[in-house]
């Protein structure tokens, strides 16, 4: 009689556990075919080099979103523990070791629906100068289709249909839209990429060279007057034009000394004189012609 409410405790009790054992198997996490989205934002720099932002939204089943913000908490914030419970959710350009600057956050939209945000630059530059196609007037670059390598199935580059790339080049860029396959859209300086398969994706584009601007003289001027170096030019030209003065003054004086050295000073006295003996001279020279 006593022993049959511990036996009621007792299926109690495992009843229980099986109803928690039951729920631990039906919630898992996450699989990569519930990825309901998969944005890639790339922006490009006038250097080729890039950052890029991938964002990964989910169709989450019961528990699941739960589930999702448990394992960011232990797994964050490296990337590496991530994947161990989340494989598909990895940068997508570059290699391991490649990357820089890396940021792996989850993320709240205005909807309240969870996703994970994963930022991070390339070392090396993403876009390459195509010297062939680059004009005086402006750098032409190339994104080859090597760059998208984890995108390569079977030889294709595939990108899938829940996946879109949007291409952000600088922004006095102009792409060569005749190499885009009809898939991609184009809108000024940015492509937009979504559900293309194809054996080449060639992503050109030109860059304007800086044209040197026109020289502003009042700019120099107040710039000269403002530096260091209109005080040095100024003592300079004082200190010439001291020399100069004084050399001035020192040539006229030596002028002046020559001509009083080699002038023949002859009295007033004397040249009466010699005017006495001229017209003597000539009254002679007179009275012997009429005799």
């Amino acid at each position: 009689m006593h022993a049959r409410p511990y036996i009621t405790l007792c299926f109690a009790v495992l009843f229980a556990l099986a109803i928690i054992s039951v729920h631990a198997q039906e919630v898992s996490r996450a699989t990569e075919s519930q990825v309901a989205a998969h944005y890639i934002t790339i922006k490009i720099d006038a250097g080729g080099n890039a950052s890029f932002t991938e964002q990964f939204y989910f169709r989450f089943f019961s528990g699941q979103q739960e589930l999702l913000e448990q394992d960011f908490e232990e797994n964050s914030p490296s990337i590496l523990f991530w994947q161990a419970d989340y494989p598909f959710v990895h940068p997508h350009f570059g290699e391991s070791g490649g990357w820089e600057n890396v940021v792996f956050e989850l993320k709240e939209d205005v909807l309240s629906n969870k996703y994970l945000e994963l930022r991070y630059d390339l070392k090396t530059p993403f876009a390459q100068p195509n010297e062939l196609n680059s004009t005086p007037r402006a750098d032409a670059y190339q994104v080859s289709d090597s760059q998208f390598q984890q995108f390569i199935i079977a030889g294709n580059v595939n990108i899938p249909s829940n996946t879109t790339m949007f291409i952000e080049l600088p922004a006095n860029a102009t792409v060569n839209a005749s190499l885009l396959p009809s898939q991609a859209e184009v809108s000024a300086n940015k492509v937009t990429l979504k559900a293309f398969v194809g054996n080449r994706l060639d992503i050109q584009y030109t860059v304007p060279k800086p044209i040197a601007e026109p020289v502003d003289a009042s700019k120099l001027v107040q710039g000269f007057l403002n530096s260091q170096w209109f005080v040095v030019v100024l003592a300079l030209l004082l200190a010439g034009g001291a020399v100069l003065l004084l050399g001035r003054e020192t040539l006229e004086r030596k002028i002046e000394d020559f001509i009083v050295e080699n002038t023949e000073f002859i009295s007033r006295e004397e040249k009466e004189i010699d005017v006495d003996d001229e017209l003597k001279k000539a009254e002679a020279t007179i009275r012997g012609g009429k005799q």
